[in-house]
């Protein structure tokens, strides 16, 4: 959460000395405010690591977009596959069955948090800890299965979200 705090507080920072628009960018998690590039707001790509072309683009002018995923930072020990995402109920790496998963909120700490949450609820469930809360997210299963909550697509015009990736 260290980190998302840093892009909020960059973010604020960058605007306050001037700047039409700033997009601050840690570690894949992203803080956006003001004008993008093309006068309008930012486009962030939503990107999966076994996809060659995005499997979302998002138009944001101020808000945070953060993706938590269990296809980095792996390793095996003992032939069990392991990664980096702890279940806060268990203390070991959880046993998930979603690969990815990405939330837009207006604070990055905010972003960070629910895409950790929603991979950690699973598919079954994924959306209930942003569904009133101010924040939208994407999930993607470990078929290949792409879940929305249901304000996502309000993030990305016109482009269709693929409901299965290949």
């Amino acid at each position: 959460v260290r980190v998302a705090h840093a892009l909020d507080a960059l973010g604020i920072d960058l605007i306050e000395a001037g700047a039409a628009g700033a997009c601050v960018n840690l570690g894949g998690d992203v803080r956006v405010r003001g004008t993008g590039p093309g006068g309008g707001p930012w486009t962030v790509a939503v990107e999966h690591p076994h996809c060659a072309e995005p499997i979302a683009l998002v138009g944001l002018e101020d808000g945070a977009i953060a993706t938590s995923t269990t296809l980095k930072r792996r390793w095996t020990v003992a032939g069990a596959l392991r990664h980096h995402v702890i279940d806060p109920a268990t203390g070991v790496p959880s046993t998930t069955d979603l690969e990815l998963a990405t939330a837009i909120a207006a604070q990055g700490w905010q972003a960070e948090v629910m895409a950790k949450s929603v991979l950690l609820r699973g598919r079954e469930h994924p959306f209930d800890v942003v569904d009133g809360g101010g924040a939208e997210a994407l999930a993607v299963t470990h078929d290949g299965r792409v879940l929305t909550s249901q304000g996502f697509r309000a993030f990305t015009g016109a482009r269709p979200i693929p409901a299965h990736l290949h």
